[in-house]
């Protein structure tokens, strides 16, 4: 397996108080106009190579703006080879990289630092950081045309999977907004004919969790299993049991749900977010102990998957109650060894001593 790093475009940075400024990318295709605008008192634009050499003329087309300043166009497909090339006026210079028209160029915008992975389906894997100021990107030459990749955040915990997946066409740029969000279930595992419950986790702060709050519902596209029903919640679910994330929608298993593992895919589209992520539940028809001691009821006496999954003092105590009996949904005799290992999870979790 290939692995390769994302581009870091700090050589494009232009020196701070100069007038020219690139607009756009500056990982670019040849096809793409270059586009520079300067100050009326400034030179003409001109391309150089990396060694400083002056390239050829180009055919500037040049428009003077209201606002006191010029805009220059220039087509460069045919002109300059792959590579890194800078434009450059007797007040500036911006430097930018020119790739094949056979890549695609992928751009990843985070609104906070963390560590992304994209996988192809051919095996090649490439790693970079999200920066809240600059994008991410990566160039990637696809195997074939329409090959699909996976984007998703190597900084968040096993539980939270967010996921992006796309299609690699040459000569395309792709834009990929990446918030700190991932996709959340109170339960991995669930009964036919139960519900679980399904939101958004920060993976870094909360402050995004806030602005998601005021997000139309309708903002949102869900893709279930067949015969699955999705049930919205309201707002004031959001209290204390949720406070690791913000729940949106009750996802109901059909009873007639055969067992095996179903995806929910979720996009989040909005003019302030944009997100697509994925999850898997598996349907089984006996469950696992921890998952019914998490996730029981106690004063209803009943299993609760809806719930975040927690090892409670009170829950430990019916736990203990089974002692020498067979676990409710599954086909385990509660023992001491067990009733140990469920008593070493909640002392080393002290913030899932709360009450149900």
């Amino acid at each position: 397996m290939r692995q390769s790093l994302g581009i870091v475009l700090l050589f494009g940075l232009a020196l701070p108080g100069v007038a020219l400024e690139l607009y756009g990318s500056l990982v670019r295709f040849p096809h793409e106009p270059l586009v520079v605008y300067t100050e009326l008192a400034e030179s003409e634009p001109v391309l150089r190579s990396l060694d400083g050499g002056v390239l050829p003329a180009v055919a500037w087309q040049k428009e003077v703006l209201p606002q006191g300043r010029i805009r220059w166009i220039a087509h460069l497909e045919g002109v300059l080879p792959e590579g890194i090339w800078s434009v450059a006026t007797d007040q500036g210079c911006w430097t930018f990289l020119l790739v094949s028209p056979l890549c695609t160029i992928v751009e990843i915008f985070g609104s906070t630092e963390q560590t992304v992975k994209m996988v192809t389906a051919a095996g090649q894997t490439y790693v970079g950081a999200t920066s809240a100021r600059h994008p991410l990107t990566f160039v990637v030459k696809p195997a074939y045309e329409g090959e699909k990749a996976s984007i998703s955040s190597v900084s968040c915990p096993s539980y939270l999977s967010p996921s992006e997946e796309i299609v690699l066409r040459a000569g395309t740029r792709l834009r990929v907004s990446w918030p700190p969000l991932a996709l959340y279930a109170t339960s991995r595992e669930a009964l036919p004919g139960t519900s679980v419950v399904i939101g958004f986790a920060p993976v870094s702060g909360i402050g995004v969790l806030a602005d998601l709050l005021l997000a139309p519902l309708d903002s949102f596209g869900i893709n279930l299993p067949s015969g699955w029903e999705l049930e919205p919640l309201p707002q004031t679910e959001c209290c204390a049991a949720y406070d690791a994330f913000v729940p949106w929608f009750a996802v109901h298993v059909p009873a007639s749900a055969e067992e095996g593992t179903y995806e929910i895919r979720v996009g989040l589209n909005s003019p302030e977010f944009f997100c697509h992520c994925s999850l898997q539940i598996r349907v089984v028809w006996v469950l696992s102990p921890k998952e019914v001691v998490g996730h029981w009821n106690v004063r209803e006496e009943q299993l609760d998957l809806t719930q975040p999954y927690a090892i409670t003092y009170e829950r430990l105590l019916w736990a203990a109650s089974l002692l020498g009996q067979k676990i409710p949904y599954t086909e385990t005799i509660m023992t001491e060894k067990l009733l140990q290992q469920l008593a070493e999870e909640w002392r080393s979790s002290p913030a899932q001593h709360g009450e149900d």
